[in-house]
Formats: C-alpha cells, structure tokens, sequence
C-alpha cells in the first residue's frame, strides 16, 4: 500500500529527516545554514512534508520498519 509524507510514523519522519540532513545536495546544505539547523531532529516537519509531498512511499522503505 502507497503512502503520502502525510501518512508516515515519527520513526519514518525522523528517517527523512536524517537523510535530508546527511544530503549532498548544496541547495538543502545552504537551506540548513541559513536556518541554523545543526541536527536532523531540528529540521521542521513542514520542511519535510514541502520536500517529499511528490513521493510514494511503502513501509520497505524505512529501516525502522524491517
């Protein structure tokens, strides 16, 4: 079953979160610059909804979820 950002558990959010954190894109580095983000779990869950709202997720894609 395809779920929405919307949809997801904490521990799955927090995973985005991590990932988002750790990306190598230099747009999301600048945006946590700016915003003073120094740890995932300071990354607001609006900024995580914006980024992911395009996607389908399933539970196989998180760790916490195997």
């Amino acid at each position: 079953m395809y779920r929405t950002v919307y949809d997801l558990t904490r521990e799955e959010l927090n995973e985005l979160k991590d990932s988002y954190f750790w990306s190598d894109d230099p747009d999301v580095q600048e945006i946590l610059e700016e915003s003073g983000i120094d740890y995932p779990w300071q990354i607001p869950d609006d900024v995580i909804f914006h980024n992911y709202e395009d996607f389908a997720f399933v539970e196989e894609d998180f760790w916490c979820n195997i």
